[in-house]
């Protein structure tokens, strides 16, 4: 027999990484954490007025059958800023840079798209057009400038 505890909004939620909080609180300061515990915590649900604000929060999120976990949560995280795939490397690298002058951690996907493009950019491959230089010729293109 599985017991399934339903949390409302002035439950307490006592985690090691919660510090002992209300549903409430990380509703409005972390929902994201919230998200979290629902889609990996096998035993944990939330009242139908959580997960309405959990949805208003994050467009994307959907319901699953309690008990289980959905491994592939973190797909939940492109909702908030859209689709990042499709992003410009300006626009990533914005968000990026606005959480960190501000000292606040990096949203993980937002993190993981920057490391993933900015190692990208570093690459640069050659097509046949492209003219391909022997040590010599660099060697020599270097001192003329």
């Amino acid at each position: 027999m599985i017991h399934l505890r339903t949390l409302t909004e002035k439950s307490n939620i006592d985690f090691h990484w919660t510090g002992g909080i209300l549903v409430g609180t990380l509703l409005e300061k972390k929902p994201l954490d919230l998200i979290k515990i629902y889609y990996t915590y096998e035993k944990i649900n939330f009242m139908p007025s959580v997960l309405d604000k959990l949805r208003e929060s994050f467009p994307n999120f959907y319901e699953i059958k309690k008990p289980g976990i959905d491994p592939n949560w973190r797909i939940i995280l492109f909702s908030k800023y859209g689709d990042v795939e499709n992003m410009t490397d300006e626009k990533i690298k914005n968000i990026f840079l606005h959480y960190k002058i501000n000292k606040k951690p990096v949203p993980e996907i937002i993190g993981i798209e920057f490391s993933r493009r900015k190692s990208i950019r570093k690459i640069k491959t050659f097509d046949q057009t492209d003219e391909i230089y022997t040590k010599s010729s660099l060697r020599s293109f270097n001192h003329k400038n």
